[in-house]
């Protein structure tokens, strides 16, 4: 698909041909899951709303080939994209940033406001890990690392 589109618009950009190319591929998606679904539909004999409560099985769904085709993209994604090494670094350290405001938050109950009372009220060490916890998911980023810059005296650089 990628050699069609640069044979067939060799004089617009690579970035309009990578969009064509996504076009396509996403127009050729929804025909697939449109035509294996329509297959399974007819198959399965749906009649009514409540024939497809009872069909026991998927009926909306992409045919097989194209199946194997997006877990092998998803396989791939996974582990040259989202968990590539250059993604993963930011991720561990925004979690060390989330662990030390955790660690510490629950050493001192130490919490702003409201947050503070009900830290203080808190009789049991699990009653202070959900109190901290839901304070912490709260954060927006710049307010922890803020956080975290007051406390640690320290901010991490995500580059």
């Amino acid at each position: 698909m990628v050699a069609e589109v640069r044979a067939r618009y060799p004089e617009v950009s690579p970035k309009r041909q990578a969009h064509e190319v996504q076009r396509r591929l996403i127009t050729s998606s929804i025909e697939d899951v449109i035509s294996a679904s329509s297959a399974n539909i007819a198959a399965a004999g749906i009649q009514t709303v409540e024939d497809v409560r009872q069909a026991g099985a998927t009926l909306v769904n992409f045919s097989a080939g194209l199946a194997t085709q997006v877990q092998g993209l998803k396989q791939f994604l996974f582990e040259q994209v989202y968990r590539h090494p250059s993604v993963m670094a930011p991720v561990r350290q925004s979690q060390d940033v989330v662990g030390a405001l955790f660690d510490h938050y629950l050493a001192t109950r130490d919490l702003p406001g409201r947050w503070g009372a009900l830290a203080a009220a808190a009789r049991t060490e699990p009653e202070l890990a959900r109190v901290t916890a839901d304070f912490i998911a709260g954060m927006t980023d710049p307010y922890a690392l803020d956080e975290y810059a007051r406390l640690f005296d320290a901010r991490p650089d995500f580059r």
